[in-house]
Parts: C-alpha cells; structure tokens; sequence
C-alpha cells in the first residue's frame, strides 16, 4: 500500500514516531495510553518504518486504554538456539540479549528515520 508524501509529514506522525524512537532507544519499549495516543496512528508509525514485522503490540495492564509495543524475540531464541547453536541457558540468554538489543536499536533507528522525514 503506498502513502502520500503529504500524509507521511503530517507533524502529528513524525512527533509519534520521535516519542517512540526516544522510548524504544531509552526504554527498549513503548508504552502508550489510546486517549493521548491512537493505536491506528501508532499502527501507522510502525508500518511507515518498516518495523511491524519486529514487533508486538498489545493491551496492558487491568486499564483498557494502555499498551505496549515491544520487540519480538522469539525469532532472536530460534537464532540463538539453531543458528548460534546455544544449547546452554546461560549462551542463550547472553544470545538472546545481545539479538533484542540490536532489534530494538533497529526499531528506534527506523523510527527516527520516519520523524527525520522533510
């Protein structure tokens, strides 16, 4: 699907998408409440850097309105055990790590990217 050069601008996506950069960056995650934040225009952010794919987004919390978008790391754990060949707890964590930290340093840059936009 491709998008207007006019709606990729739009300040309200490129603040977004700084917010998130700076939380995935800082934090290693983002946790956003829908009244202050639209899950669409967060969805939105996500698709325009290319990172859907990277991450998960879901309701926290007993309040409705909360959620966290957060890398997945079940695709660093299959790396780590088959292709790494961790077979101890202790490589496989170190692995696993070290593989979330680089996807959430590539989620934060694709963000940035998106918020760079002019």
């Amino acid at each position: 699907m491709r998008h207007s050069a006019e709606e990729a601008e739009k300040p309200g996506l490129k603040e977004l998408a700084r917010r998130m950069a700076t939380a995935f960056n800082e934090l290693g995650f983002f946790i956003f409440d829908k009244s202050v934040d639209d899950v669409n225009a967060v969805m939105q952010a996500l698709r325009r850097a290319s990172v859907e794919h990277m991450v998960e987004v879901r309701r926290i919390g007993g309040k409705a309105g909360l959620y966290i978008v957060e890398p997945r790391d079940g695709g660093c754990r299959s790396l780590c055990r088959y292709e790494r060949g961790c077979r101890d707890e202790d490589c496989l964590r170190r692995c696993i790590d070290e593989c979330s930290a680089e996807l959430r340093r590539k989620v934060a840059e694709a963000l940035r990217r998106i918020a760079r936009r002019q």
